[in-house]
């Protein structure tokens, strides 16, 4: 296993009403392709210029901001993530963070997203519940109160896993007046896609989201510890070659 604590941001953003919450299109079947699961419309595995256009898209009123981050591989930068954000977290907001490969082809491996609401556009927990249920299924667990957390946790074969640590969140990022969830998820080669959804509220005050696509993270994961695997024996072989040419001190 591989557990990755990122430096990146990974989300968050609030929509005009709760129905927003769920999607921008058609309600997942929960017989559906988990591959397929979106958040607000937008979907895993997209590049960085799909991602900045599936944020202006879903709100064109959207603050959107390129992420870099330096290279685990060299010592260049790469983009990391994409974030959009409105409003305001201390009233109504609404946050998505889009995180990118280095490797793979520097695809989206996760979406999050954070809501927060005011007390006149709220929702009844029961509802917003009932909601991410036609879209994405039944939860495959969930925490009490009941609603509080929804899980479901794919292998890599799209079956149902029960493998939950290939979602969740650990910790958090500030982006400008915005407290984001950042990424702490124990990847291995066992996880497929992963969705996690906290509500917080019989009225909801905050909900986040979280979408992974662990087979991706994982292989992006391995490329680069082969890179430093290598680079390490590589090393090793120089210095026991420049020691085989210095004389004996015996």
């Amino acid at each position: 296993m591989i557990r990755r604590h990122q430096t990146i941001v990974r989300l968050l953003l609030p929509v005009a009403g709760f129905c927003a919450v769920c999607s921008t299109g058609r309600a997942q079947s929960p017989s559906g392709d988990a591959h397929k699961f979106d958040i607000a419309g937008i979907r895993l595995d997209i590049s960085v210029d799909q991602a900045q256009a599936a944020l202006h898209a879903h709100d064109p009123s959207m603050k959107v901001q390129v992420l870099r981050s330096p290279s685990e591989i060299d010592k260049t930068q790469f983009t990391s993530g994409v974030v959009g954000v409105t409003g305001s977290q201390s009233a109504k907001s609404d946050g998505i963070l889009i995180s990118f490969t280095e490797t793979e082809g520097n695809k989206a491996y996760a979406i999050a997203r954070v809501i927060t609401y005011d007390q006149s556009s709220a929702p009844p927990m029961d509802i917003l519940m009932r909601q991410m249920t036609e879209k994405y299924g039944k939860p495959h667990s969930m925490t009490a109160p009941l609603g509080s957390g929804m899980f479901w946790s794919f292998g890599p074969d799209g079956k149902r896993s029960p493998n939950i640590h290939c979602t969740g969140y650990g910790g958090s990022v500030t982006v400008g007046e915005f407290s984001l969830p950042s990424s702490a998820i124990t990847f291995d080669s066992q996880c497929g896609t992963g969705l996690e959804i906290n509500i917080v509220g019989e009225l909801v005050s905050r909900v986040s989201v979280g979408l992974v696509d662990g087979q991706l993270e994982y292989k992006n994961l391995m490329n680069i510890k082969k890179v430093h695997d290598d680079a390490e024996a590589k090393y090793l072989e120089e210095q026991k070659a420049k020691a085989e040419k210095q004389k004996s001190p015996f």
